[in-house]
């Protein structure tokens, strides 16, 4: 079993947060990308940096980052949803971490959907044989599905079938008395 946890989201505050909780709620330490790109650049703050640098050079630093802190155990790291797009990069953190996508409703932003269209890619192509599986059972789980609601509805309306195929009159009565059949009649003629 594996014993890091990496958080990835795209919205990066809520990455941290999530990710400093889980790491107090199992008593784990907490690694954070860009802190730990901080420590290595001090006196130099993120900003500045990438302000001196660039991004590519912070994207350069990600791998070595990852391969320090995977170092390490009982960690939760908080990723940056960019460092997915790196090569390598998913590789390298699934060898050594539980990976949680963590997906906020409502955000709608392109660069998130290609995200988690090429995660779904890549696990398609990696695990062929679970998803013909796991195909094989949706598929007959909708089978089912549809059956039974199609017994369902036959049950149903079966009875309101029947009468309407037998042409039954609203009432029928049977006598097998005749003293108590003439009384019916007068019955039932009286009751027009």
């Amino acid at each position: 079993m594996k014993k890091n946890i990496a958080i990835i989201c795209l919205d990066k505050s809520m990455a941290r947060s999530t990710a400093q909780l889980l790491a107090d709620q199992l008593s784990m330490r907490f690694f954070d990308m860009r802190e730990l790109f901080e420590f290595d650049h001090k006196p130099h703050s993120f900003k500045d940096m990438i302000n001196t640098y660039g991004i590519t050079y912070y994207r350069q630093k990600e791998l070595s980052i990852l391969k320090y802190a995977s170092g390490f155990e009982n960690v939760v790291f908080n990723v940056d949803s960019d460092t997915l797009y790196k090569k390598g990069t998913l590789n390298a953190l699934s060898k050594d971490y539980l990976i949680i996508y963590m997906l906020q409703s409502g955000y709608n932003d392109e660069r998130s959907i290609k995200m988690y269209l090429n995660i779904l890619k890549k696990d398609l192509k990696r695990k062929k044989a679970m998803n013909v599986i796991l195909l094989v059972f949706i598929i007959l789980a909708t089978m089912f599905v549809s059956s039974s609601v199609n017994n369902i509805l036959s049950v149903t309306t079966a009875l309101d079938n029947y009468f309407e195929m037998a042409d039954a009159p609203d009432y029928l009565v049977i006598t097998f008395n005749k003293n108590l059949s003439v009384d019916i009649d007068e019955m039932m003629n009286s009751t027009d």
